[in-house]
């Protein structure tokens, strides 16, 4: 009789492990999809802030261009 208690408290704890690891699964892949989510955002984010900085950088370009033939017109060498 004690060896089936024994047997049946042995199957009764590992039934909670299962559960618990099951669990502990679901909240894992729970925040596994947050962090993805929070990634994408962030990817969204970081790709407009490089978009705006090549714009604003072929702006610098371009004037620099314009102040550069001004300079030329003006008779100055660079």
């Amino acid at each position: 009789d004690t060896m089936l208690g024994k047997m049946d408290l042995m199957l009764q704890k590992q039934d909670e492990t299962i559960k618990e690891i099951k669990e502990t699964r679901i909240e894992l892949k729970k925040e596994i999809k947050e962090v993805k989510e929070e990634v994408k955002v962030i990817s969204s984010k970081l790709d407009k802030t490089n978009d705006l900085l090549e714009k604003r950088f072929e702006r610098l370009e371009q004037e620099i261009e314009r102040i550069k033939k001004a300079l030329i017109k003006a008779g100055i060498e660079l």
